[in-house]
């Protein structure tokens, strides 16, 4: 079996950020409507909203270090896979500190 070049890869990766960072700032959008109703407030700080936001932001870099300074190989790499080491310290770290968002059968 062939695998894909690393210019194959970097641009895969480069189209999935570009579709799911828009996605993940929506459904922050939508959590922050939700927490409001439910709340009275749209942030509070709680470990999933914090991590899911700085999540964003690092995938914000990555697509800015791409697509407007252009920048190819490994700095880029490095900053995806930091918005990967996120997004599961979102969903499993942050199980360990979070009263409210409990999903894996932890504190609720």
């Amino acid at each position: 079996y062939r695998l894909p070049s690393l210019d194959e890869l970097d641009g895969l990766v480069g189209r999935i950020v570009a579709f799911a960072l828009p996605v993940l700032v929506l459904g922050l959008l939508v959590g922050m409507v939700w927490s409001h109703h439910a709340w009275g407030r749209i942030w509070s700080w709680e470990p999933k909203q914090t991590l899911g936001a700085l999540t964003a932001v690092v995938y914000g870099v990555y697509l800015w270090l791409r697509h407007v300074r252009g920048l190819r190989g490994p700095k880029p790499v490095y900053v995806s896979m930091a918005g990967f080491a996120f997004v599961l310290l979102t969903l499993f770290g942050a199980e360990l500190f979070s009263g409210r968002h409990g999903y894996l059968g932890g504190p609720r």
